[in-house]
């Protein structure tokens, strides 16, 4: 399969400062964007808040429900990642998903329950 040729070939290309790039990235997008979400969520309520007005409550409050929705989302993205691609390998087999299963624990230890040892 080309997908799998694919997989294999990025993961020897994702060595030494561009991983270290790629999960410093992939932390702060996990970590800091539902931060700043929600953050501005309570700015636009508190600003709705003091500004006494129900309409304007309403509205902020529907925005931040979706805020943290969004926030929850993000920070569960590698989490979805990971069962999508357990299922992949019960569906597809072993033999056909495990370098790419293999790939991602590598890159994402943390996450994906690999050793982070190299490739």
């Amino acid at each position: 399969m080309i997908f799998l040729d694919m997989a294999t070939d990025v993961c020897e290309v994702l060595e030494g400062p561009i991983l270290e790039l790629l999960r410093l990235i992939v932390t702060f997008i996990q970590i800091g964007v539902p931060i700043i979400l929600i953050v501005l969520g309570m700015v636009d309520l508190g600003k709705a808040v003091m500004q006494q007005k129900e309409d304007d409550i309403k509205e902020a409050q529907q925005l931040f429900v979706k805020r943290l929705i969004a926030a929850g989302l993000v920070f569960f993205i590698i989490v979805i990642i990971g069962v999508f691609l357990g299922l992949l390998e019960i569906v597809l087999g072993e033999e056909n998903v495990g370098q790419i299963i293999v790939c991602m624990q590598d890159v994402f230890p943390q996450w994906f329950g690999g050793t982070g040892n190299g490739l």
